[in-house]
């Protein structure tokens, strides 16, 4: 008896030692494949898993960790696998938050959404304090709400957004739960962000994005989402901040990203691109050319571009199948044509055995793009299919590929500048005349409406004149901030203060811009104009531009002038013209002699029927079209080669509405001549 009882405590102490072998060399094996799985190598993890399986079936934890492993595979085979071992591992621990976590997430990767919202609110229940759950649950009723938002049933008929509202309500109210139990869920925040941009509700986006900043000042995507918020609110400079340092803190590859135009160039564009040696210069002139507003230290179209790209990767992305938003084709719509006029979400329907996917239509004004979701894996792509036997069928049988390729060599970009204010006119006028150093002297003089600027002689206004050379870099700049000056023009009622400016350039083509901004209505006038700089030598007979004058002030050997920027005049009074003459021939006795001739002719009127029908008898009476209604001629000679003529012409007595003023210049001495012109318009 006593022998058989000590027989019996041998056996018990030999069992529990064991087990306790057996649980411990399994957690090496377990611990082993954790730190394998750390390393990249899952295969190896794998098999130390299951050996810590086979010596403990009931290590629920490990039985957890290969669900995980197959649950990332992304296969058919890998979702069957997780659903057997985190099965397992709830039979072991069935109110183990972790792992009934984990069944939730898996059965959002097999698609049973309905399921997947009861398994988190299980989660929530067993612990009030998941963050995750609330997270998850959040996911699904933002993308509930995202599907919603503006759908429709096919035809139209039945209107399904109220559902959003209620969806976009649940999914705040989850992801505020998460950030209140974990103030630094990065995710949880970046998705209620995004619901407050769909909303409109962008200051809470700014808030949001602007705490997330200062929790983690390195964190590219807070700055950058931050960026996109103030940009859609107008506060575009400290978008423009944001956006450079999100940029600075990106990598290489995600800046090209940012930086990189390609999305946006025509065919033809693409093809200048890829043959351009130097491709930093033509991005930089690239962008330049479309900057809206130079009077700003920022680039409006680059923070559009920008805040597309921004929103394209925050909206369009589909993560599961590691495409970002920027390569999707709705991505790269919404890159080049901005937000559609309309949005139409079409459900999915399965009609006489017949899927139509889910289908969202563009619409742009005169043209739209149709996507679809023919695999429902979230994943929109442009409508190819065509009429046919297919179990899957478009509602909208054509190419969206094909459109989307013959539209972007047309109009590869739409992008509209928009102010705060109204945009104005802004008359201008150029005449060249000859400068010093071999340069050319511009006189530009542009004229500001009384009626778009409020306070005109008080308050300061921005006032910008920028000239560029072909390449857009920057020859000539005039920024100032003062009130309205220059000389009160009135022009049927309207008043205009016409201010002139005066660069001295080499000949040649230019880039010209003039802006005014009106800080207080936000009222905004631009000029954007291609301008030849005429070339003046010393040598050649040579008239100046024409430039008809509204001030004569003469100082000394010089003339100043201040032009009339819309080359108007009124009928009651004569015209002031001013232009130069270089080069006059010397005699043998030192004295130059010439002639000039000022002939006014009538301007057609080709589009009045009526003018035509004038025109057609005139010919057929003999009556010459082009004779002038104003001729002058005037004899000069003196010592000096070079003229400044100050000249007054009666225009009482005509009657017509545009006229043109030839000036026609005769070296007597040498018997060369030269011509310049100017188109008048008489107001009554």
């Amino acid at each position: 008896m006593k022998f058989g009882c000590i027989f019996s405590l041998i056996i018990l102490f030999l069992f529990l030692y064991s087990t306790s072998f057996s649980d411990n060399v399994a957690l090496l094996h377990y611990n082993k494949g954790i730190e394998l799985l750390q390393q990249g190598k899952t295969k190896e993890a794998i098999n130390e898993l299951k050996w810590a399986l086979k010596l403990d079936k009931k290590f629920a934890q490990a039985h957890s960790k290969l669900a995980q492993i197959y649950m990332k595979q992304g296969t058919l085979q890998g979702r069957i696998k997780a659903a057997r071992e985190i099965n397992k591992a709830l039979e072991l621990a069935p109110k183990n938050t972790e792992f009934n976590l984990i069944l939730g997430l898996l059965m959002v990767r097999q698609g049973f959404i309905y399921n997947a919202k009861h398994q988190f609110k299980r989660v929530i229940k067993l612990d009030p304090n998941c963050a995750e759950a609330y997270y998850n649950l959040g996911l699904l009723y933002e993308d509930d709400m995202l599907r919603y938002k503006n759908m429709i049933s096919e035809g139209g008929l039945i209107q399904l957004s109220g559902f959003a509202k209620k969806y976009q309500a649940k999914a705040i109210n989850c992801f505020k739960r998460a950030l209140e139990i974990n103030p630094y869920h990065r995710d949880a925040r970046f998705h209620l962000g995004l619901i407050y941009l769909e909303t409109g509700n962008l200051d809470k986006m700014v808030s949001l994005f602007k705490e997330m900043v200062e929790q983690d000042s390195l964190d590219k995507d807070a700055h950058l989402f931050l960026g996109l918020g103030l940009y859609r609110l107008g506060r575009h400079k400290e978008a423009n901040n944001e956006y450079t340092i999100a940029k600075s803190l990106m990598d290489e590859e995600e800046r090209e990203v940012f930086d990189s135009v390609e999305p946006i160039l025509s065919l033809k564009e693409q093809k200048e691109y890829r043959r351009s040696e130097n491709k930093t210069k033509f991005i930089r002139s690239f962008w330049k050319k479309r900057d809206p507003l130079f009077l700003t230290e920022y680039n409006e179209r680059v923070l559009e571009h920008y805040s597309r790209i921004a929103y394209a990767n925050l909206r369009f992305g589909v993560p599961k199948l590691g495409i970002d938003g920027y390569e999707t084709d709705r991505g790269q719509i919404y890159i080049r044509y901005g937000e559609p006029k309309i949005k139409k979400k079409i459900r999915p329907e399965i009609e006489n055995g017949i899927f139509y996917p889910t289908t969202d239509v563009w619409i742009y004004g005169n043209f739209q793009f149709v996507f679809e979701d023919v695999y429902s894996s979230g994943n929109y792509t442009f409508s190819d299919a065509m009429p046919g036997a297919s179990h899957i069928r478009s509602r909208y049988p054509g190419s969206y590929t094909w459109q989307a390729i013959e539209l972007r060599n047309k109009m590869p970009e739409i992008y509209e500048y928009k102010i705060k204010g109204k945009k104005f006119a802004l008359p201008y006028v150029c005449a060249d005349f000859r400068g010093t150093n071999d340069k050319s002297l511009t006189k530009i003089c542009y004229g500001i409406p009384s009626d778009m600027i409020q306070g005109a002689y008080l308050l300061p206004v921005e006032k910008g004149l920028f000239l560029f050379d072909e390449s857009w870099n920057i020859v000539c700049k005039n920024v100032v901030k003062e009130p309205v000056s220059g000389i009160l023009l009135v022009l049927a009622g309207k008043k205009l203060f016409a201010e002139e400016k005066v660069f001295q350039v080499k000949p040649g083509n230019y880039n010209l811009a003039i802006e005014i901004s009106d800080p207080i209505s936000g009222n905004v006038g631009a000029v954007r104009q291609n301008v030849f700089v005429e070339s003046y030598d010393y040598i050649h007979l040579q008239l100046s531009d024409i430039a008809l004058i509204l001030k004569v002030v003469l100082t000394g050997d010089s003339t100043a002038t201040v032009m009339c920027p819309t080359l108007t005049y009124l009928k009651s009074q004569p015209i002031n013209i001013y232009y130069e003459i270089y080069n006059l021939h010397k005699n043998q006795m030192g004295r130059t002699n010439y002639q000039v001739n000022y002939s006014i002719y009538r301007e057609p009127q080709n589009n009045k029927g009526l003018a035509k029908l004038t025109k057609r008898l005139g010919k057929l009476l003999g009556i010459n079209e082009n004779r002038a209604v104003v001729t002058l001629s005037f004899k000069g000679s003196g010592t000096a080669t070079q003229k400044h003529q100050n000249v007054t012409i009666d225009m009482t007595d005509t009657d017509e509405v545009e006229y043109k003023l030839v000036i026609t210049l005769v070296d007597l001495n040498s018997g060369k001549q030269t011509s310049k012109e100017i188109r008048l318009k008489r107001i009554d």
